[in-house]
This record gives C-alpha cells, sequence and structure tokens, in this order.
C-alpha cells in the first residue's frame, strides 16, 4: 500500500546524540497539522526551475522525523537512518526533559523508529 507523509530529515552531526531543538517550532507545529486536521502548503512561483505542481494537501497523513546518523569510530562503515513518528519524538521529548536531557540518544532512536 502506498501512503503519502511528511517527513523533516535532520542529520546528527555528534554522530551519537541529537539535540530535541534540532526541530524548530515551526516544523513541529507543520508536523502534528499534517498528521492530525490536515495542511495546505503552497509551492512557490518564485521558486527557480520547473515546479511539479502548485501545492501539497495532507489529510491525517502519516507524519515523520526522519534522522541521518553518520559513521562513527565504533561503526565506520555504516549510517543508520530512523524514523520516528512526530508524537512519538514529542513523548520522548518531554520524558528526557523530565530526566534534565536535551538530547535524543542514538540508541533510544533506533528503538523507537518506525525502520525495522
Amino acid at each position: 500500500m502506498k501512503v503519502s507523509c511528511a517527513v523533516e530529515v535532520k542529520v546528527a552531526h555528534r554522530g551519537h546524540a541529537i539535540a530535541f531543538g534540532a526541530l524548530e517550532e515551526h516544523q513541529e507545529r507543520a508536523l502534528l497539522l499534517a498528521a492530525d486536521r490536515g495542511m495546505y502548503w503552497k509551492i512557490s512561483d518564485d521558486t527557480f526551475g520547473q515546479k511539479p505542481f502548485d501545492g501539497f494537501i495532507f489529510c491525517a497523513a502519516p507524519a515523520y522525523v526522519a534522522i541521518l546518523w553518520p559513521r562513527t569510530t565504533l561503526n565506520p562503515n555504516l549510517e543508520t537512518l530512523t524514523v520516528l513518528r512526530i508524537q512519538d519524538w514529542i513523548s520522548e521529548r518531554e520524558a528526557a526533559l523530565g530526566r534534565g536531557e536535551k538530547s535524543l540518544f542514538r540508541e533510544r532512536a533506533i528503538a523507537l523508529s518506525q525502520l525495522k
């Protein structure tokens, strides 16, 4: 089954963790809207080159934060991609902040990832 979705892609430059602040407030709001009530996004007419069409409409679509974890000295041949539902990102952030943590760690992201 094919399904459209909304995705915000981040790169964990530190390799072992990504700050929850990497997802900006307007990005979180848009992902939540796409996953809930729906949202429309107009592609600017000022963009260079051809546009595929005028805009997007997401109605109760899955919404994700995708994180690319670069190779590390422990895993020099492996890049990892984790894909977290926006609701899981927010829940994990709230729990982590309650513990005084400001970042999502690679191992936890792997455990929460929708890609297995």
